[in-house]
């Protein structure tokens, strides 16, 4: 069962990378060509929160296309194998491709903490916060994730014994019955469940947890002042656009956050317990679903941004009406 399991999940991860990738990078940069096509006054505050989430989401795709990764637990030891095209070239460059698709995919969730607080500022203070500003709170926790998986790297590089993984019942499981042509794989991270590791993980779950912490606040501040300030919104376009915007940073926030706990649930699971069948098996669906709010968060923001749904509306509507013209148009000339 485990084998079959594992042959699924590499086949299961190559297509639905190969079909993210594209997918995601087609419609993030669709999605920035509307929002600085479509700018406005009452939605221009509202500009680089959505073209910096398209960014992040750029980003991901990159990452994860290049890295792929497959994390393992086998008696309180994490083991990272890469299923990307890097997956046989040498340790250090997989280490380095790993950590920069973690710090990319931790930076994603952190920088929604920036948006928050950014809009409350925008919005509720009338204040204007220059782009050096704004991308300078950014860099905050961009810093702060850079110096953990700079930790991270060094901490979890695979030497010695354990730069390459041989053992042949892994590897049959790894790479099916051609794991001869293969007789050792390359580890792109490699950690014991040690002191160090989990004061790691305590100051990275503390910052994700101080980024919710934010996001709650500060949505919590923004509904507040829309509520007090109803009168004055009532109307006005603003209030719409806010709303707008506010679900499609909620949704946006939630698609990451959601998978992150199920994938911290499934891996606590299989150290709690030291099993790696199915349980191995549910940890790498939740990786590959990772790549998916990155696909996603693009047509959230058109569906729920009333300007950007109707202005892709309309240029869907022309593209068609354009392609049944030239239908036409050829049908015509060859019965002519």
């Amino acid at each position: 069962m485990l084998y079959a399991n594992e042959t699924f999940v590499r086949s299961a991860n190559l297509v639905n990378t190969s079909l993210c990738t594209p997918l995601g990078l087609i419609l993030n940069i669709f999605l920035i060509w509307v929002v600085v096509d479509q700018s406005e006054k009452e939605i221009k505050v509202y500009d680089r929160v959505l073209i910096q989430t398209c960014l992040n989401d750029i980003l991901l795709l990159i990452t994860t296309f290049f890295c792929q990764p497959s994390i393992y637990c086998w008696q309180n030891t994490f083991v990272t194998m890469l299923n990307s095209p890097l997956r046989y070239q040498p340790t250090w460059l997989q280490a380095m491709v790993y950590n920069v698709w973690f710090w990319s995919l931790f930076f994603t969730i952190c920088a929604f903490s920036v948006q928050f607080f950014y809009r409350y500022l925008a919005v509720c203070k009338q204040k204007t916060v220059s782009y050096l500003a704004y991308f300078g709170m950014l860099s905050i926790p961009g810093a702060i994730l850079a110096v953990l998986f700079t930790f991270s790297f060094f901490m979890t590089y695979p030497d010695g014994t354990h730069t390459y993984l041989e053992n042949p019942v892994y590897l049959e499981l790894l790479e099916g019955p051609d794991w001869a042509n293969h007789p050792k794989l390359p580890v792109a991270a490699y950690a014991f469940n040690s002191l160090e590791y989990k004061i790691w993980a305590f100051c990275l779950n503390s910052l994700l947890g101080l980024s919710v912490a934010i996001i709650v606040v500060y949505q919590w501040k923004f509904y507040k002042y829309l509520k007090d300030h109803m009168n004055r919104f009532e109307q006005s376009k603003i209030r719409q656009i806010s709303k707008q915007v506010s679900t499609v940073l909620v949704i946006q926030t939630a698609l990451p956050t959601v998978i992150g706990l199920l994938g911290m649930f499934c891996w606590t699971d299989c150290i709690s317990t030291n099993e790696g069948t199915n349980k191995h098996f549910c940890s790498h669906i939740v990786l590959m679903l990772n790549i998916w709010p990155s696909v996603l968060n693009p047509l959230v923001t058109i569906s729920f941004v009333k300007k950007y749904r109707r202005f892709c509306c309309t240029q869907l509507s022309k593209f068609l009406s354009g392609c049944c013209t030239t239908l036409n148009q050829s049908l015509k000339n060859v019965k002519s």
